[in-house]
């Protein structure tokens, strides 16, 4: 495959991008993977067939920008949904847009094909007047329910001084739980993070934390009790496929350049 950068500045940019593409195709279990910079804005890139290509694609082209958010309940801000949907009735994003409001992040739900209007209409500033500066919604990465294959719009909370980010955490994997059938990743945070995520789960036993990548969430495990000792066991739905993708994303760090297929 032939990858081409954008906003790659400088030869120093061009050589991390590639190191985070090599480092990701490795971790992935790709043995001697080729990653060669082959212009001024390409890379290419030589590996064995794959039978999952598509996972393959995902590592070379999602940026990696993660970060661990706090959450609403939806309970706590649904109603400033419908208040928007009431203030423009002629919008009718009530046809698409599904609302909620449980004891859980996700306020509403649509079809993948709908979100790119539900973003739209999110965008306007007379719905982001009615949301309030301290909501940020985010689709979740996949099916929020496994009876619909509808997306969940998490809500996010709006506080980049509480979150943390990639240089906070240290290490992720992907493993079976010892107490069950499900998927856990485990992950360690840096000594800095360490402290971080005490403080943020200790303000937040009960609630939600919403682990998102690019913007969307990939996952928002229930917080049981204050973690201080810099490592937790998040179970989730994924597959195991999806955890190890997972993993390896945050594992490698985010992608200096943008990166789009040929």
């Amino acid at each position: 495959a032939v990858v081409s950068c954008s906003e790659a500045e400088s030869d120093r940019i061009m050589q991390n991008t590639a190191d985070v593409l090599q480092k990701r195709l490795e971790m992935h279990g790709i043995r001697k993977p080729e990653v060669e910079i082959t212009g001024a804005d390409q890379i290419t890139v030589s590996i064995p067939h794959q039978e999952n290509m598509d996972a393959i694609r995902r590592l070379l082209c999602t940026e990696g920008r993660l970060e661990l958010r706090t959450t609403f309940f939806s309970a706590e801000v649904s109603y400033r949904l419908m208040q928007a949907m009431d203030a423009n009735p002629s919008d009718s994003i009530s046809a698409i847009l599904d609302i909620v409001s449980f004891r859980s992040p996700c306020m509403a739900s649509a079809d993948a094909e709908d979100t790119a209007k539900v973003n739209e209409w999110l965008s306007k500033p007379e719905v982001r007047g009615i949301l309030g500066k301290n909501l940020r919604p985010m689709w979740t990465i996949g099916p929020v329910y496994e009876a619909e294959e509808k997306l969940g719009l998490i809500a996010v909370h709006e506080d980049k001084q509480s979150m943390l980010n990639h240089e906070d955490i240290a290490d992720a994997r992907a493993q079976h739980s010892s107490y069950s059938d499900e998927v856990e990743v485990r992950i360690s945070m840096t000594e800095e993070g360490k402290e971080k995520w005490a403080r943020m789960t200790g303000d937040n036993v009960g609630r939600c934390i919403a682990i998102v990548i690019d913007d969307l969430v990939y996952i928002y495990p229930n917080v049981a009790e204050q973690i201080t000792i810099g490592k937790c066991s998040i179970t989730s739905d994924l597959t195991m496929d999806e955890a190890e993708e997972l993993a390896c994303i945050i594992n490698s760090g985010p992608l200096p350049a943008s990166v789009q297929i040929l």
